[in-house]
């Protein structure tokens, strides 16, 4: 089963609830370790059923049982092989929020066949101090990594953390007017908090011909969803928000 992260939507007007991206079995998407949520289940940190799984701390010791090869991670086999992969990345990463450690984004079971009894997990992390993606395969069996492999130019989908940064980045920018106009349109006032909204964060890389978001695919880019309290998708074409840089781009 896979622990890609879709694009994230974070919020929509509600109650605060705190979430962790973290029980595989329950069909959780791999992201940050607490994301918090409002109201309905928009996050894709929910269950599909939209019940929250709150755990406060994420387990990193050996579980004392290991699924088969190709079974669904249990959330102590998550944290295990989060914890062994983190070992590999360099002392200075950083994550989104320029804290120390890179920012998690996945946890999966390999797509390829597995050989023998190994119950290997594919995590990966974006670091931020470096601009590269980091993808460590790891052997819960053995309690080791398998493998580590940082790659500049890769954009896998983007975790809530970093839904939640391109929003504050776009609301402190001009280029945030368009969707304050759609916004007062739909009769909801003035836009001024990401949490008057519900909003999608996906990965960017620029397609041919595309003018003004060159860096992106070097650098971390995201593509912004944003929907007004009606359901109403908010104008969100020509610009990116460059987490890199900490800027938001117009694109042509």
């Amino acid at each position: 089963m896979h622990l890609d992260n879709p694009p994230q939507r974070s919020r929509t007007p509600g109650r605060a609830r705190l979430v962790v991206a973290a029980a595989c079995a329950a069909g959780i998407a791999g992201a940050a370790i607490a994301v918090n949520t409002l109201s309905s289940p928009v996050s894709g940190a929910d269950t599909p059923s939209g019940d929250a799984v709150v755990v406060k701390v994420v387990p990193t010791a050996r579980p004392d049982h290991l699924g088969a090869p190709r079974d669904e991670l249990s959330l102590e086999e998550w944290g295990y092989a989060k914890h062994l992969a983190e070992a590999t990345l360099p002392a200075d990463a950083t994550d989104v929020l320029g804290e120390p450690g890179a920012e998690f984004l996945s946890a999966n079971i390999p797509n390829s066949d597995v050989d023998g009894d190994a119950r290997l997990v594919d995590v990966v992390f974006y670091d931020y101090t470096a601009d590269r993606q980091h993808q460590v395969t790891v052997d819960l069996t053995a309690g080791k990594v398998v493998s580590a492999l940082a790659t500049g130019g890769v954009q896998s989908p983007t975790t809530a953390t970093e839904a939640d940064v391109a929003m504050d980045l776009l609301l402190e920018s001009p280029l945030a007017a368009p969707v304050a106009a759609a916004f007062a349109e739909q009769g909801a006032g003035r836009l001024t908090r990401k949490d008057q909204v519900s909003y999608a964060g996906g990965s960017y890389k620029p397609s041919p011909g595309v003018q003004g978001a060159d860096a992106c695919g070097a650098h971390r880019c995201v593509e912004l969803q944003i929907q007004a309290p009606n359901g109403r998708y908010l104008t969100t074409s020509g610009f990116v928000v460059d987490l890199s840089a900490g800027t938001v781009l117009a694109t042509k």
